[in-house]
């Protein structure tokens, strides 16, 4: 279900007019109409693509997502412990379960994550990833191979770096490449924000959860002994009042479109 959760690496202009207030939404207000922002979630989004098209419906306890269904396709169901995510796993429409990670965590803080891929050619494939918490605010990471017997065979190590509660670089280092993802953002609500756990999940997929704002530029530059690539993608966005996302339209190919609903 990776390629649910890359539908969120999603990037904002404001753009917004008068049927866009109008947007319907679920929300909580005060007793003089203030919208509580710590109570906004997403409770769809609506993906139009020429080639890929989807609905996502997500389902809540409270600010705890239990699970988001890709509408004909698969889910990703979520486990708490207290306010923190500590497994996620993701399930065809028959039930089969594809993949898995479990978090561990520290004073609060993500330790380390086991994600497992179910039923490949190699059978089952365990990955491990530890987090370093450095003084600079940055975060660094080295992911492991897991073995039959145990043993850790190191695959790649990273670092993300944050401003403003925003990621924004994330460096991937393997034996023979490196890889540079830089992002700009607006200054709007990012859709995930209220989510419990999400900023906590630093697993590659999870990315956009991290931030309290939207992604308007993504850059990536890939470099190896071979190759020297750079692409960079934009994304305009509609808002609502409150100044969450209502629509995204991507500049790729394809021209997706994203519309949310709270």
């Amino acid at each position: 279900m990776k390629n649910f959760f890359l539908i969120f690496s999603f990037l904002f202009l404001l753009s917004c007019s008068k049927d866009d207030d109008k947007n319907t939404t679920s929300v909580v207000t005060d007793a003089g109409g203030t919208v509580l922002q710590s109570t906004v979630l997403p409770k769809k989004i609506i993906v139009e693509s020429k080639y890929a098209p989807s609905t996502l419906i997500f389902d809540y306890d409270g600010k705890k997502i239990k699970q988001c269904v890709v509408v004909g396709y698969n889910k990703e169901v979520y486990t708490y412990d207290g306010d923190n995510i500590v497994r996620k796993e993701v399930l065809l429409t028959d039930n089969t379960l594809l993949n898995k990670h479990e978090y561990k965590y520290i004073n609060n803080k993500l330790e380390y994550y086991l994600a497992v891929i179910y039923n490949t050619p190699s059978g089952n494939i365990t990955n491990k990833t530890v987090f370093t918490y450095n003084a600079d605010n940055s975060i660094s990471y080295v992911t492991y191979r897991v073995k039959y017997n145990g043993d850790l065979d190191p695959l790649c190590n990273g670092k993300l770096f944050f401003l403003n509660e925003n990621l924004i670089k994330h460096e991937i280092n393997d034996s023979s490449s490196t890889r540079t993802l830089e992002y700009s953002y607006d200054d709007k609500n990012n859709p995930f924000k209220n989510i419990l756990g999400f900023d906590k999940l630093l697993s590659f997929e999870d990315s956009d959860y991290v931030s309290k704002n939207n992604i308007v530029e993504y850059k990536s530059t890939f470099k190896s002994n071979y190759n020297n690539i750079t692409d960079v993608k934009k994304y305009t966005y509609k808002y609502d009042l409150n100044g969450y996302p209502v629509e995204k339209k991507s500049d790729s190919s394809d021209s997706k479109k994203y519309i949310f609903s709270y």
